[in-house]
């Protein structure tokens, strides 16, 4: 809307109303255009870089923000405390080292460090939460087996004693099967079964879809710490760069180890290689109304080709 506007006002040479249209919609390069078009004083342009670039911070365009103080306003240790915040960790070595700012260079690694630290810690709170569902995983899987077992049992015993019935009661009773089949299905479209299906990944013990809902919240985990690897590799990177190699190692150490062993437990999660996977979907798509169903009895896409592998840190 703001935009639209600014462009409307830029188009009637009203540069003033413009500028401030531009600024409401973060658009900086417009705003820079429309101040310079409507004769801006060096002391308006300070004043509206500064605007900018709060502006841009509070929406989380660091990057850009940064790029505004640098360009028209030369406040460089004002953008490298910006790009710290938004975690821009090279662009913020590359101004220090073009304007001669090593004093700011101890805020920067302070900074990397503390991230680093983050990521570790993150990436073991996933995987110490994924091996605890994976360990109630397995209680629910063995009390599965011993539930099947005992209905295995059941109808062994039932059919021993139906051997001497004659073949109206067989059919009687494949008539009362296919009702039930047919009552079923009918069932499924129903509200109540509607209602069922949101509760499919909830996790509460006991709850019938308590596999369903392990294997959803693990899928999820392993998003998350396969999202991780390039803010791990980038951090990795930069405190290479300004030789802070002890955290940049131990950062490199954590997050393999982490990958590793979920690489592992994806195995015995799942157990089923990616090259059966399409074979696993036909099977089980005869049981479920939709494809998101089956998502989650299929592994993730996660392997140890995230793992960081700069030498200098081996």
């Amino acid at each position: 809307m703001e935009i639209g506007a600014g462009l409307c006002m830029r188009r009637a040479s009203s540069h003033e109303k413009a500028v401030n249209c531009f600024i409401k919609s973060c658009q900086w390069q417009l705003a820079m255009s429309s101040a310079h078009l409507a004769g801006f004083s060096s002391g308006d342009i300070k004043q509206l870089v500064a605007r900018l670039a709060e502006r841009l911070a509070e929406k989380g365009s660091y990057l850009e923000a940064a790029t505004v103080l640098e360009m028209y306003a030369h406040d460089y240790k004002k953008a490298v405390m910006t790009l710290l915040k938004g975690s821009h960790w090279t662009d913020a070595l590359r101004v220090i080292d073009e304007n001669n700012l090593p004093d700011l260079l101890p805020k920067l690694k302070c900074s990397m460090e503390e991230n680093a630290t983050h990521l570790s810690s993150m990436a073991e709170s996933h995987h110490q939460q994924l091996k605890h569902y994976s360990d109630r995983l397995t209680v629910v899987r063995e009390k599965k087996k011993e539930n099947l077992l005992k209905e295995g049992e059941s109808q062994t015993s039932d059919l021993e004693s139906d051997v001497g019935s004659d073949f109206g009661s067989v059919m009687t009773s494949t008539t009362a099967t296919s009702k039930r089949s047919s009552m079923t299905s009918m069932t499924r479209k129903s509200k109540s079964v509607r209602k069922e299906k949101k509760k499919r990944y909830s996790m509460r013990e006991g709850s019938k879809f308590e596999e369903e809902g392990l294997l959803h919240a693990m899928h999820e985990i392993y998003t998350k710490v396969k999202v991780l690897a390039d803010d791990v590799k980038l951090t990795i990177t930069s405190l290479t760069a300004v030789s802070c190699d002890a955290e940049a190692k131990s950062l490199q150490t954590s997050y393999n180890d982490v990958v590793k062993s979920m690489v592992s437990l994806k195995n015995s999660i799942w157990g089923v290689p990616p090259e059966q996977s399409f074979d696993l979907i036909t099977a089980l798509s005869q049981n479920v109304q939709s494809f998101d169903d089956l998502k989650v009895f299929v592994p993730p896409e996660f392997d140890a080709k995230l793992c960081t592998k700069y030498h200098l840190h081996s």
